[in-house]
């Protein structure tokens, strides 16, 4: 695991040893106008996927538009590139926290524990597993904590995880089990990422 806090950042910061197929990133920026900030994943080299936020357009964009990434028989109709839809209401002097979760070829990403989407992407290069945090435009990096996910599903570094939600308070109570929003489930998931006992797991096929 990795953990930063209070730097400012402009350019970008390898969060090494944290690297791989399956990881999770959670930083809490201070949003600058003109700045983009946020992290590259999937890199080798000079190619990367990008999750970002940019203050002026004031969107949530992943990008993988400069990765070896494979597309389905009908095109890739996004070329790689994905945005929210609509400005987000978050303005520059705000804190932006950027939540990325990467498991294999699904990418959750949370906004603000608020917005929240899912993308998955096929990525052709098996050594593009570098991880960062970037910022192009000088930007405060109020905490920066990230994490590998073990072979065996559970999160390495996860005791060391402070902002505790509810849920996760609830869950070492009572056995039960909760998504990343906080939301009760109805038994034992069959893919993806879910909170029980205070821990989080990921159910992989």
């Amino acid at each position: 695991s990795e953990t930063l806090t209070n730097f400012n950042l402009n350019g970008a910061k390898s969060l090494a040893p944290v690297s791989g197929r399956q990881i999770e990133i959670c930083g809490e920026f201070t949003a600058t106008a003109g700045a983009r900030f946020g992290y590259n994943f999937y890199k080798n080299g000079g190619k990367t996927a990008q999750l970002y936020y940019d203050v002026n357009a004031r969107k949530v964009v992943v990008d993988f538009a400069n990765t070896d990434h494979w597309t389905m028989e009908e095109g890739d109709f996004f070329h790689g590139h994905y945005e929210s839809e609509e400005a987000l209401n978050i303005n520059p002097g705000e804190k932006v926290k950027l939540h990325l979760f990467v498991d294999h070829s699904i990418i959750d990403v949370f906004v603000n524990d608020k917005y929240a989407f899912c993308i998955r992407m096929f990525i052709g290069d098996n050594n593009a597993n570098d991880v960062e945090v970037f910022a192009n435009g000088s930007t405060l990096v109020n905490s920066l904590q990230a994490w590998n996910i073990d072979k065996t599903g559970e999160y390495a570094g996860i005791d060391m995880i402070e902002d505790h939600t509810e849920a996760d308070t609830e869950a070492a109570k009572d056995n039960i089990y909760y998504d990343l929003m906080g939301r009760r489930l109805n038994g034992k998931p069959q893919r993806g990422l879910y909170i029980l006992n205070g821990k989080k797991y990921v159910v992989k096929n």
